[in-house]
């Protein structure tokens, strides 16, 4: 094993997991930070430590990061790098999820600063509003707009007009046996704009297994 990490494939994951590669306490932090970036998808480390339950030791987000359960990367800009990490679900956690049958939203394939800009700033607006995602429903992988407890839907008044929004939940929404009007899904639903300044993401910001 390179300091680098590894690679790992499926039936190596299950090892680790299944034959005490990991001990009972690994497990259950693993567990918990899979959990959280498959529901809140993009996060810095005071997100992940606000929303964990007694907060996820350092030590067990590299061991995570090292077998590419988790993807780190590390702030950086033209002036160089920073003290900031964020972090979304590895190949790995996703695999970890699946096999456990655990619901997880997913950042698009291709998903720039963008897309992960808009998804950090709404889990720091949800966090100050006592907001939190809904997991019976499937997140917008541009993060234009964000399902919430409560029937709420924040959402990005420049990335998604609300009459867009409504049409686009309306698709979503409707089955061949219950066709949604635009007055339905406002009943349904309250959509609250999200007005918090992007948090910006450096144009260099890259992965920190290289």
């Amino acid at each position: 094993m390179g300091k680098y990490g590894v690679g790992i494939s499926r039936h190596e994951i299950e090892f680790m997991f299944t034959n005490a590669r990991f001990n009972m306490r690994q497990i259950e932090y693993i567990r918990e930070l899979c959990r959280l970036l498959g529901k809140y998808m993009f996060v810095d480390r005071d997100i992940l430590n606000a929303r964990s339950k007694n907060g996820i030791g350092l030590s067990y987000i590299k061991k995570a990061v090292y077998y590419h359960i988790v993807t780190e990367m590390q702030e950086e800009t033209e002036k160089g790098k920073k003290d900031i990490y964020y972090y979304q679900l590895g190949m790995g956690g996703k695999y970890i999820l699946d096999k456990n049958e655990d619901r997880y939203n997913n950042i698009r394939f291709l998903a720039g600063r963008e897309e992960k800009s808009r998804i950090l700033t709404f889990n720091y607006f949800a966090l100050d509003n006592n907001y939190d995602i809904d997991m019976r429903y499937k997140q917008d992988g541009e993060g234009r707009y964000f399902f919430c407890r409560n029937g709420i839907v924040c959402y990005y008044p420049d990335a998604i007009r609300e009459n867009k929004l409504i049409q686009e939940l309306r698709r979503l929404l409707s089955t061949e046996e219950n066709i949604l009007g635009a007055d339905e899904i406002r009943e349904k639903f309250n959509f609250i704009p999200i007005d918090m300044k992007l948090i910006e993401i450096g144009s260099k910001t890259k992965t920190t297994l290289l």
